[in-house]
C-alpha cells in the first residue's frame, strides 16, 4: 500500500494529466473543493467526500480558477493480506460504482472515514519502526466503515438495475411486437440471469414473457382489425406466424374468431380516429 497527501490548485496540479493505476485507489478530499475528471466525466468534489477509482479507469484531480483542495490517496496494493474484509470492500464497490465515483456514505461514515485516514497520513509520515503499520491499519479501519455502508446500498442498487433490465425488456417488447422475439433477445438489455428474469418478469408485470408478447400482439391487432385491414395482413403485420395463430389467441382473449369481432366493431363505429 502507498499513502500519500496532495494539494491541488490552479497553479499547479500534480497529476494534471489523466492516469491509470493498476490497482484500486480511494482518495478522501481533506479540505476545499476541486474538480475530478474520471474517465469522460467531469465531476464536482468537495470536502468530506470519499471517492472510489476502479483499477483501469482514467481519471485526473484538478483545480478550476480559485478552487484548491488537498487529498489522501491510498492504493489497494497489498491489502488484502490485511483482515477486515477489503476485498469483500472492492467488490462492492465494483458492483455499486463499477466506473468509480464518489461514495455514497452517511455523514457520520464519511467523517469516520477522514479521521481514519487523517490518522494513517500522521502514522505513515514517521520513519520509527511499526508506523507503517499502524498507519496500514488506519485504512483498513476506513475500509470497514465503507464496506458496512456499502453493503447496505448494494441490494438498493441491485434492485435497481433489476427493474431497469425488466423496464428496457418491455420497452423492447412494445416496439418489436411484430419481429419473432425470444427470451434470448430480453436478456442481454440488462444484469438479470434467465431464471431470475422470467420470476421478476411475471411479478412485475403479473404476466409471463410469452403472455405478455402475446397482449402486446392482440392489443395491435384490434387497432388494426378496426381500420378494416384484411385477417391475414393484421397476422403478419403483429408478429403472428400467420392467421390461424392469431385466430387461436384471439379466441382465448374474446370468445370469438376475429373475423367476427372486427364486423361487429366495424359495424358499431369503433374505428381509429
Amino acid at each position: 500500500m502507498s499513502l500519500m497527501s496532495v494539494t491541488i490548485n490552479d497553479r499547479g496540479n500534480p497529476h494534471r494529466l489523466r492516469h491509470v493505476h493498476d490497482v484500486h485507489e480511494l482518495l478522501v478530499v481533506d479540505s476545499g473543493v476541486g474538480r475530478q475528471l474520471l474517465d469522460e466525466d467531469e465531476l464536482p468534489c468537495n470536502s468530506g467526500e470519499t471517492w472510489f477509482f476502479p483499477a483501469g479507469v482514467p481519471h485526473m484531480s484538478y483545480a478550476r480558477p480559485g478552487q484548491s483542495f488537498t487529498v489522501l490517496v491510498a492504493d489497494s496494493g497489498g491489502l488484502e493480506r490485511h483482515p477486515g474484509s477489503v476485498d469483500d470492500l472492492f467488490q462492492a464497490l465494483l458492483q455499486v460504482l463499477p466506473q468509480g465515483g464518489p461514495l455514497p456514505l452517511r455523514s457520520a461514515s464519511a467523517r469516520q472515514v477522514r479521521s481514519y485516514f487523517r490518522a494513517a497520513w500522521q502514522e505513515w509520515q514517521q520513519v520509527a519502526a511499526g508506523h507503517q503499520a499502524c498507519a496500514i491499519a488506519h485504512v483498513v479501519q476506513a475500509v470497514a466503515v465503507m464496506v458496512r455502508d456499502c453493503s447496505q446500498l448494494a441490494p438498493l442498487r441491485e434492485a435497481a438495475a433489476a427493474e431497469r433490465h425488466l423496464d428496457l425488456a418491455i420497452d423492447y417488447i412494445n416496439r418489436n411486437y411484430m419481429l419473432p422475439l425470444t427470451i434470448a433477445d430480453l436478456l442481454p438489455l440488462g444484469c438479470l440471469g434467465r431464471t431470475r428474469f422470467l420470476e421478476r418478469f411475471t411479478q412485475y408485470t403479473g404476466q409471463s414473457v410469452g403472455g405478455y408478447l402475446t397482449a402486446t400482439r392482440l392489443r395491435q391487432a384490434e387497432c388494426l382489425l378496426r381500420q378494416g385491414q384484411p385477417l391475414v395482413e393484421v397476422a403478419l403485420s403483429c408478429g403472428f406466424a400467420h392467421q390461424s395463430h392469431m385466430s387461436r389467441h384471439f379466441r382465448q382473449a374474446h370468445g370469438c374468431p376475429p373475423g367476427a369481432w372486427q364486423r361487429v366493431n366495424i359495424a358499431t363505429g369503433e374505428t381509429e380516429q
